[in-house]
């Protein structure tokens, strides 16, 4: 970030999935057969953030027919549109500061996919239908759910997530950004009915997992690098 659009001119090819998300977040590199080495672009924010969803919701929970918001249109909220698709829900709310940028992505994307862009984040659409999960691809600093906020900021009202059963932030600093905060409070207010918060982190692990094994062809030790990871996550950013 914020290269995962730009990098696309400087690769030999993308895969199906990048080329259709318009983002790389990972570059392989492909011997060939004369003994060149080919650059592959591909994406795992998309299998981060489904895996991330998966792990959160109880098992056998079907997601098909349930709703979902993405907040933001950048690379980050295309491949969250994409896991949410993955992941059979329908419709696709999304919203962007730029509506047109939203609009581009609605274009792009085939039809089947559901999206509805929305221009306002107090849309009565969000109360008629509201989602099950909710994604936010937009940088902390932009976010607001307390005060209204400058003139290049996105306020998150409660209804948002009043009835979600998953929240996820892709934005890990701070380390608990304003729709965590939002969504550990409505958790506190409904008891009988946790929402299950996933962070940046976990989705950044989920998709470097995934990482590792285009780029090796083994699993990734995962409790080793998630201990690791945390662990100097924490080191960095105290409480």
């Amino acid at each position: 970030m914020p290269h995962k659009l730009k990098i696309r001119e400087f690769l030999d090819g993308v895969t199906p999935v990048a080329e259709l998300l318009g983002a790389v977040n990972t570059v392989i590199p492909v011997e060939q057969s004369n003994g060149s080495i080919s650059l592959l672009g591909d994406n795992t924010d998309w299998i981060g953030l489904r895996d991330q969803v998966m792990a959160s919701i109880e098992p056998n929970s079907p997601l098909q027919g349930k709703s979902g918001l993405v907040l933001g249109a950048g690379g980050a909220g295309r491949a969250a549109v994409y896991a949410m698709h993955q992941l059979g829900i329908s419709p696709i709310y999304l919203y962007n500061r730029t509506t047109s940028r939203a609009e581009e992505i609605r274009s792009e994307f085939p039809a089947d996919y559901g999206i509805q862009v929305l221009s306002s984040l107090d849309s009565r659409t969000l109360v008629d239908n509201a989602p099950t999960v909710v994604i936010g691809t937009l940088p902390a600093s932009v976010t607001s759910t307390k005060a209204a906020p400058n003139k290049n900021g996105v306020f998150i009202p409660r209804q948002c997530v009043e009835q979600a059963k998953v929240v996820i932030d892709m934005a890990y600093l701070p380390r608990e950004t304003p729709l965590i905060r939002l969504a550990h409070a409505m958790t506190a207010d409904r008891p009988d009915s946790a929402i299950v918060v996933g962070t940046g982190l976990d989705v950044l692990l989920q998709q470097g997992f995934e990482q590792f094994r285009l780029w090796t062809g083994l699993e990734a030790p995962k409790e080793e690098c998630r201990a690791r990871v945390v662990a100097e996550y924490e080191r960095e950013n105290p409480l």
